[in-house]
Order: structure tokens, then C-alpha cells, then sequence
């Protein structure tokens, strides 16, 4: 009878640290996600701004005089000696 109890007591300390372990585990995941989270929304908060520099970009440009190249300029050919 003791026996049995202490069989018990050691399968029920086993099953618990069982327990504990796939807690720890799944609050590590948990955190590895919400980090990935934060990382990403940073991201796309960023790539936002890009998006809105490269627009007001693109209308300065459209609203610009179009310029013609012209020949390159080629300086004079130096008189000093």
C-alpha cells in the first residue's frame, strides 16, 4: 500500500514537471511570436514611409519642366604652361 502511494506521488511530481516544461515551452513560443510581430509591423511602418518619400518624389518630378540632355560639356582645354 505505502508502495503504491509513493508510486503515485513520484508519477504525479513526473507529470507535473511534464506539465511544466510544455508551459515554459509554449510561453517561449508565445514570446518568439510576438516578437517576430513587433519586428514586422516596424517593417511595414517603415516601408510605409518609403512609399510615401518615393511618391511625393515621383510627383516633384512629374510636375517638373522636362529637361532635354544636351551635348556634354567638355572643359577648355587649359592655356597655362
Amino acid at each position: 500500500m505505502v508502495t503504491g502511494l509513493l508510486r503515485a506521488a513520484a508519477d504525479r511530481r513526473e507529470g507535473l514537471a511534464r506539465l511544466t516544461g510544455a508551459v515554459a515551452a509554449a510561453r517561449s513560443r508565445v514570446e518568439a511570436a510576438e516578437n517576430e510581430l513587433a519586428r514586422l509591423h516596424t517593417t511595414r511602418a517603415e516601408a510605409g514611409e518609403r512609399r510615401e518619400r518615393a511618391g511625393a518624389e515621383a510627383d516633384s518630378l512629374a510636375a517638373a519642366p522636362a529637361r532635354r540632355p544636351g551635348p556634354p560639356t567638355v572643359p577648355a582645354p587649359s592655356t597655362r604652361r
